[in-house]
């Protein structure tokens, strides 16, 4: 007897998917003069972009490219606002020759 499927998804899992691209970067940056740099100002005390952050921070270890987690607003405290600080944090970022890319959570 033959399963109705209609309407059913379908499970994809992501590692096997992922691990092709993870390979490439990995043997891309084996050749690099140096690791790049990544950094991630977290400007919120929103838990989800907490995790968010120390999982990217992981995943770029993890590939061998350099992350830095910069907190500022709530993020470094409380008493500051929500997103307080990024305008100035990514121009500092943006000037410094040592980062390659920028990730901003707020």
């Amino acid at each position: 007897m033959a399963t109705d499927n209609t309407g059913k998804g379908v499970l994809l899992k992501a590692d096997p998917i992922a691990n092709a691209y993870r390979d490439e970067i990995k043997a891309a940056l084996s050749s690099a003069p140096r690791p790049p740099k990544l950094i991630g100002i977290l400007s919120t005390s929103s838990a989800p972009s907490k995790f968010y952050a120390e999982f990217t921070k992981k995943q770029c270890e993890d590939l061998g490219v350099e992350f830095v987690l910069k907190k500022i607003g709530a993020a470094a405290d409380p008493s500051l606002d929500e997103g307080e600080g990024v305008e100035d944090a990514i121009i500092e970022a943006n000037n410094d020759d040592s980062i390659d890319g920028i990730m901003v959570g707020t």
